[in-house]
């Protein structure tokens, strides 16, 4: 990416760079990115923690806050404000199940070894004992869909990914959830915009924490490779969900609102 914004750089144009997670790690990319910085680049980052890993590099530059996925999917579901209509017309209210998303660090050689559909199967268990809700699946992308699905069988829960719903059937899927437990971003995303409780894994960078950072203050961000050492806390995150519950979700509401207003307001 860097290599293609220098390339950019000294045309004649505006470049608008949008990121999530800005946690460069190496001195080399901290030097390369400050050649990006120039004039004609205006950032646009998702999350506060981003914005405060930006400003730790480059304190100079200026930099905004734009949650976009939070933001679009908001607003086409806002669409000549029948934003409540929308919530009506599919249940959105009714919060029936609990959904389980995957995660993008498992079963890939550029991560470190780790049994997900082992624990998977345990925390899925575990949780059927801790309550009557309904479980469900879900995988947002083709790397997922294979282990995931050896878990559904294992566990013989439903499960649904990329491959069966559309942007809006996954919409209405996440954001009809009782609670969400997750370790992918957009998926999140969208059960927040339904206001249901999440509790998430990491992701490989900073996004998740910076998701929940945006919505919680008391409430930790599961590691993807300790989920088998975090159980207790899971089950924990439930029973609070459920003794707290309308508290929990309209705060979510209340701030989802708040975000897209931020957006709303900013000029481009």
């Amino acid at each position: 990416m860097i290599k293609f914004i220098l390339l950019l750089k000294n045309i004649n144009c505006t470049i608008y760079l949008i990121n999530s997670g800005f946690d460069l790690k190496s001195n080399k990319s901290i030097t390369d990115f400050k050649e990006c910085l120039t004039d004609n680049i205006l950032i646009y980052l998702r999350e506060p923690i981003s914005i405060k890993n930006f400003k730790t590099f480059y304190p100079n530059f200026s930099v905004n806050f734009q949650p976009d996925y939070l933001y679009l999917i908001y607003k086409n579901i806002n669409k000549n404000n029948n934003y409540n209509s929308f919530f009506e017309k599919h249940n959105i209210l009714q919060k029936q199940y609990i959904v389980i998303g995957g995660n993008s660090n498992y079963y890939r050689p550029d991560r470190k070894p780790y049994d997900a559909i082992k624990v998977y199967i345990e925390m899925i268990n575990l949780i059927k004992l801790n309550t009557t809700k309904e479980l469900i699946l879900y995988g947002s992308s083709e790397e997922e869909v294979n282990w995931l699905s050896k878990i559904a069988k294992k566990t013989k829960i439903k499960y649904f990914n990329v491959n069966n719903t559309s942007w809006e059937d996954a919409f209405i899927l996440l954001s009809q959830a009782y609670l969400s437990i997750s370790g992918r971003y957009h998926p999140t995303i969208m059960s927040l915009i339904g206001g249901v409780p999440s509790l998430m894994f990491s992701a490989n960078h900073c996004k998740m924490n910076g998701v929940n950072e945006m919505f919680f203050t008391n409430q930790k961000v599961i590691d993807s490779h300790e989920i088998h050492k975090n159980y207790d806390y899971i089950i924990n995150f439930i029973k609070n969900s459920v003794t707290n519950y309308t508290n929990i979700s309209q705060d979510i509401l209340i701030k989802t609102e708040k975000y897209y207003n931020l957006v709303e307001k900013q000029n481009y």
